[in-house]
C-alpha cells in the first residue's frame, strides 16, 4: 500500500476536523511527488514550498462550504493547521456517495 492510501485509525477519525465538520475519511499527510501532474499548472495548484497532501472524504449530505482555492483549518485533537483547498470532486465508493477534498497542508 503506497503513501496516499494510508488513513487515520478509526478511532482517530472523531478527533479529525476540517472547517468544524468530521469527516468520513482521512488519508495520512503525503507527499505531492505522488500527485498527478496536472495539479502543478492551473489556478489552484501544488505550491511546491508548502508542506504535503491529504485526500479528505465527506458523506454527501455532511459536505463542508468549502471551494477550491480557500484556506481553512485542518485539526487533529489540538493540533490546528492551514490547508490550502486544490481540488474538490464527488465519487462513489463501495457504494456509497462522498464528496471529496485534496488540501495541501501550510508550513
Amino acid at each position: 500500500m503506497n503513501d496516499m492510501q494510508k488513513h487515520f485509525d478509526v478511532d482517530d477519525n472523531q478527533y479529525l476536523r476540517l472547517k468544524e465538520t468530521q469527516p468520513v475519511m482521512n488519508t495520512l499527510p503525503f507527499s505531492k511527488v505522488l500527485v498527478d501532474s496536472r495539479y502543478f499548472t492551473g489556478k489552484y495548484r501544488v505550491d511546491t514550498l508548502q508542506g504535503d497532501l491529504m485526500n479528505i472524504a465527506f458523506y454527501e449530505n455532511e459536505v463542508p462550504d468549502l471551494y477550491k482555492g480557500e484556506y481553512t483549518d485542518w485539526v487533529f485533537h489540538d493540533d490546528v493547521q492551514k490547508v490550502y483547498v486544490i481540488d474538490s470532486y464527488k465519487l462513489f465508493v463501495k457504494g456509497i456517495n462522498v464528496h471529496l477534498f485534496l488540501v495541501q497542508i501550510q508550513v
